[in-house]
């Protein structure tokens, strides 16, 4: 039942903080634990959701996957024409026809599979780098469109089995040193405040005030305004500062209330 309030009176009751604070530390850390793990199923189920929805889909998407083979030092990609891609400026290409022989003038980086050599362009190195197959301890290989779905379906399945401890871990973690932040934060605060234990106190309401500041930043993300999107982090911009002061604010707003709640008990 405790936990069931502290998803919804966390949001805006100042005494709830102060009834959280009474129940000590033990219960502090299970509710963190408890709402650790419904984030977790909540973003589980549409990760999963999504990872099958592209699962579903794939068939479609690589119907026309060339099939490739490797023996002899050579490779054997079945098309009657060379792949070519560009991507963000970099040119990767694939051709064991002979028709492409180097990466074309203008790109600074780039990457050509030919049929006996790799060809690698980089900003850093002078003139492209060519890496003989022969030089490359592999034996044979071969791949298809049916061998390439069977592949990516295995670790899509991998990877959605392994996803909710990442997802636990990450959100578990993340949070956490929001939390340790934002506290240190509040210890002074509290200190000009004159409160006993003003770093356990500013911790753990911070602990409490993390369930309402993950519901804006989901707000954030369901509505395209969260500050990532809306402006660039860059070192040495002034714009760096932005997602700093609205990071401090989400949260200055609910502990906030809890110190709030903590004063009006002490008085």
């Amino acid at each position: 039942m405790f936990f069931l309030k502290s998803l919804v009176f966390t949001i805006f009751s100042p005494k709830f903080y102060k009834e959280a604070l009474d129940k000590g530390p033990k219960k502090a850390w299970g509710v963190y634990a408890l709402f650790s793990v419904l984030i977790t199923l909540v973003i589980f189920l549409y990760f999963a959701i999504d990872m099958g929805i592209s699962l579903y889909k794939m068939p479609d998407e690589i119907e026309d996957f060339p099939e490739i083979s490797y023996e002899n030092n050579e490779l054997t990609v079945e098309s009657d024409k060379p792949l070519e891609f560009i991507e963000g400026g970099q040119y990767i290409g694939v051709d064991t026809t002979g028709q492409l022989q180097e990466i074309p003038v203008g790109y600074n980086e780039g990457f050509l599979i030919t049929k006996d050599s790799m060809i690698i362009r980089s900003e850093d190195a002078r003139g492209d780098q060519v890496i003989e197959y022969s030089q490359l301890e592999i034996d044979s290989f071969s791949l298809d469109e049916e061998k390439v779905e069977s592949l990516i379906s295995t670790l899509g399945i991998a990877v959605i089995l392994v996803s909710p401890f990442v997802i636990f871990l990450a959100e578990f973690v993340g949070r956490l040193i929001s939390v340790f932040l934002i506290s240190l934060l509040g210890l002074i605060v509290l200190s000009i405040m004159k409160q006993k234990d003003s770093f356990k106190k500013s911790f753990f309401i911070a602990m409490y005030a993390s369930i309402p500041v993950f519901y804006l930043n989901l707000l954030s993300k369901l509505f395209n305004w969260a500050t990532q999107e809306l402006f660039d982090f860059t070192v040495g911009s002034i714009c760096c500062l932005v997602p700093i002061i609205i990071w401090v604010v989400k949260w200055g707003i609910f502990w906030g209330i809890g110190a709030y709640g903590v004063k009006e008990s002490s008085e």
